[in-house]
Protein backbone atom coordinates (compact mmCIF):
# COMPACT_ATOMS: atom_id res chain seq x y z
CA UNK A 1 0.00 0.00 0.00
CA UNK A 2 1.62 3.75 -1.00
CA UNK A 3 1.29 6.22 1.48
CA UNK A 4 0.52 9.39 0.26
CA UNK A 5 2.21 11.10 3.47
CA UNK A 6 5.63 12.13 3.57
CA UNK A 7 6.65 13.71 7.06
CA UNK A 8 9.63 15.13 7.32
CA UNK A 9 9.29 15.87 11.15
CA UNK A 10 12.44 18.14 12.56
CA UNK A 11 12.77 15.54 16.17
CA UNK A 12 15.38 17.99 17.46
CA UNK A 13 17.37 21.55 17.01
CA UNK A 14 20.20 21.01 13.68
CA UNK A 15 23.89 21.16 14.63
CA UNK A 16 23.52 24.39 13.45
CA UNK A 17 20.41 25.62 16.33
CA UNK A 18 22.40 23.10 18.70
CA UNK A 19 25.63 25.51 18.63
CA UNK A 20 23.50 28.46 18.60
CA UNK A 21 21.92 27.70 21.84
CA UNK A 22 25.13 26.66 23.18
CA UNK A 23 27.03 30.01 22.51
CA UNK A 24 23.81 31.66 24.04
CA UNK A 25 24.81 29.94 27.21
CA UNK A 26 22.70 27.41 27.43
CA UNK A 27 24.32 24.52 29.22
CA UNK A 28 24.72 21.25 27.78
CA UNK A 29 23.34 19.22 30.37
CA UNK A 30 19.67 20.70 29.88
CA UNK A 31 19.99 18.50 26.23
CA UNK A 32 17.55 15.57 26.28
CA UNK A 33 19.17 14.45 22.75
CA UNK A 34 22.49 14.72 21.03
CA UNK A 35 24.11 14.62 17.70
CA UNK A 36 26.05 11.56 17.71
CA UNK A 37 28.72 10.30 15.58
CA UNK A 38 28.88 6.44 15.05
CA UNK A 39 32.69 6.65 13.34
CA UNK A 40 34.81 8.97 11.37
CA UNK A 41 33.54 7.74 8.05
CA UNK A 42 29.39 8.60 9.12
CA UNK A 43 28.24 11.37 9.76
CA UNK A 44 26.11 12.19 12.96
CA UNK A 45 22.90 11.28 13.69
CA UNK A 46 20.18 11.68 16.31
CA UNK A 47 19.88 10.20 19.08
CA UNK A 48 18.98 9.90 22.93
CA UNK A 49 21.49 6.85 23.89
CA UNK A 50 23.45 7.27 26.51
CA UNK A 51 25.75 7.74 27.98
CA UNK A 52 27.43 10.70 25.74
CA UNK A 53 30.61 10.97 24.27
CA UNK A 54 32.87 13.68 24.28
CA UNK A 55 32.80 14.04 20.11
CA UNK A 56 28.54 14.33 20.69
CA UNK A 57 26.63 17.21 19.95
CA UNK A 58 23.99 18.43 22.48
CA UNK A 59 20.22 18.77 20.81
CA UNK A 60 17.15 19.67 22.43
CA UNK A 61 13.75 18.48 21.07
CA UNK A 62 11.19 20.74 20.66
CA UNK A 63 8.97 19.60 24.73
CA UNK A 64 12.76 20.33 26.07
CA UNK A 65 12.87 24.07 25.02
CA UNK A 66 9.23 24.46 25.69
CA UNK A 67 9.58 23.41 29.10
CA UNK A 68 12.65 25.91 29.58
CA UNK A 69 10.95 28.66 28.14
CA UNK A 70 8.51 30.91 30.65
CA UNK A 71 5.12 30.46 30.72
CA UNK A 72 4.64 33.90 31.34
CA UNK A 73 6.48 37.24 31.30
CA UNK A 74 5.51 39.51 33.96
CA UNK A 75 7.09 42.75 34.44
CA UNK A 76 6.30 46.57 35.49
CA UNK A 77 4.51 47.36 32.13
CA UNK A 78 3.27 43.64 30.80
CA UNK A 79 2.03 40.40 31.83
CA UNK A 80 2.19 37.97 28.61
CA UNK A 81 1.13 34.54 27.79
CA UNK A 82 3.01 31.90 25.87
CA UNK A 83 1.86 30.91 22.67
CA UNK A 84 3.20 28.14 19.99
CA UNK A 85 1.75 28.07 16.85
CA UNK A 86 2.79 25.46 14.06
CA UNK A 87 5.19 28.43 12.64
CA UNK A 88 5.69 30.95 15.22
CA UNK A 89 6.31 31.61 19.00
CA UNK A 90 4.52 34.91 20.29
CA UNK A 91 4.33 36.09 23.64
CA UNK A 92 0.71 37.78 23.87
CA UNK A 93 -0.89 39.95 26.28
CA UNK A 94 -4.61 38.87 28.02
CA UNK A 95 -5.91 41.48 25.42
CA UNK A 96 -4.21 39.39 22.95
CA UNK A 97 -1.79 42.22 21.87
CA UNK A 98 1.21 41.07 20.47
CA UNK A 99 4.22 41.50 23.21
CA UNK A 100 6.80 39.91 21.17
CA UNK A 101 6.51 37.26 18.24
CA UNK A 102 9.38 35.06 16.49
CA UNK A 103 8.20 33.85 13.18
CA UNK A 104 11.20 32.28 10.95
CA UNK A 105 11.02 30.70 7.53
CA UNK A 106 13.23 27.84 8.36
CA UNK A 107 10.54 26.62 10.62
CA UNK A 108 9.20 25.93 14.04
CA UNK A 109 12.10 25.02 15.94
CA UNK A 110 14.27 28.02 14.07
CA UNK A 111 11.45 30.34 15.66
CA UNK A 112 11.51 28.48 19.00
CA UNK A 113 15.35 29.46 19.23
CA UNK A 114 15.05 33.01 18.09
CA UNK A 115 12.82 33.25 21.00
CA UNK A 116 15.12 31.73 23.43
CA UNK A 117 17.49 33.65 22.33
CA UNK A 118 15.47 37.01 22.89
CA UNK A 119 14.42 35.36 26.27
CA UNK A 120 18.21 35.51 27.20
CA UNK A 121 19.10 39.15 25.95
CA UNK A 122 16.15 40.37 27.91
CA UNK A 123 16.58 38.57 31.17
CA UNK A 124 13.41 36.35 31.04
CA UNK A 125 14.67 32.72 30.54
CA UNK A 126 15.56 30.68 33.68
CA UNK A 127 19.58 31.17 34.68
CA UNK A 128 19.50 27.80 36.33
CA UNK A 129 19.40 26.60 32.40
CA UNK A 130 22.70 28.83 31.43
CA UNK A 131 26.18 28.37 32.30
CA UNK A 132 27.19 31.28 34.52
Amino acid sequence: METKFNFKSQVCTNRVQSERLLELGLKKETADMRWERISEKYAYYPSTKTPYASSDIPAWSLGRLVEMMPNTIHNKRILAYLTIMNDRVLYDTIKNETYSAFTNNNGLFAAVVDAVEWLIKEGYFNKEYLEE
